[in-house]
């Protein structure tokens, strides 16, 4: 049986509210676990400095693994958007196109200024 309109209003109000906490925790998860990680950077630079002739090399590999990591991260970001795009493209070439015409003629308007 179908809900009245103002019940499903408020079901999916209450829906929304608790996907947002959800999302809230995570976020706050990911910024907490980034700053146990800067802390273990911060604590292995410190470390190796204490270590004399062996912090160059160390701090060296440290930087070239987060390099790999980040470089890994872009691509497959990367990797995601062009997915998600060729998958639009296929169900909606239609609007794509309208959305990059309009995307153009607002560039036009502003280069013209």
């Amino acid at each position: 049986m179908a809900r009245a309109p103002e019940t499903q209003l408020k079901h999916d109000l209450a829906t929304i509210k608790s996907d947002v906490a959800a999302l809230m925790e995570a976020i706050d998860s990911l910024a907490s676990e980034g700053g146990r990680v800067q802390a273990a950077m911060a604590k292995a630079a410190r470390q190796s400095i204490k270590n004399g002739g062996a912090a160059g090399a160390d701090i060296l590999d440290n930087a070239w693994n987060l390099g790999e990591d980040s470089a890994a991260a872009v691509s497959s970001a990367v990797q995601a958007g062009v997915s998600m795009i060729g998958t639009q493209v296929k169900k909606n070439p239609l609007g794509l196109a309208i959305v990059a015409l309009g995307v153009g003629f607002c560039i036009g308007l502003f280069r013209f200024r």
